[in-house]
C-alpha cells in the first residue's frame, strides 16, 4: 500500500519581508491606538503601514522571504 504524505507550506509574518512587529507600547501617529501586533510596510497605492493578522499573512499573495528579490512584486 503506497504511502501519501501531506505538507503544507505557512507563510509565517516573522519571516516575510514585509511584516513588522506593531507598535503595542507605543501609540500609532497616525491611528491614535497602539498598533496590532503584526503591520505589513509593502508599499500600496492607500500607504506602507497596515494592520494584517497572522492569518492574512498566511494566504498572502506578495508573501516574500527576507531575501527575496523584490522586484519581482
Amino acid at each position: 500500500m503506497p504511502y501519501k504524505i501531506a505538507t503544507t507550506v505557512k507563510q509565517a509574518a516573522w519571516e516575510c519581508r514585509w511584516a513588522r512587529a506593531g507598535r503595542r507600547l507605543n501609540v500609532d501617529p497616525e491611528q491614535g491606538h497602539p498598533e496590532n501586533l503584526w503591520i505589513c510596510v509593502r508599499p500600496t497605492a492607500h500607504g506602507t503601514r497596515r494592520v494584517v493578522s497572522e492569518g492574512e499573512c498566511d494566504s498572502c499573495e506578495h508573501w516574500r522571504a527576507p531575501d527575496d528579490d523584490v522586484t519581482q512584486s
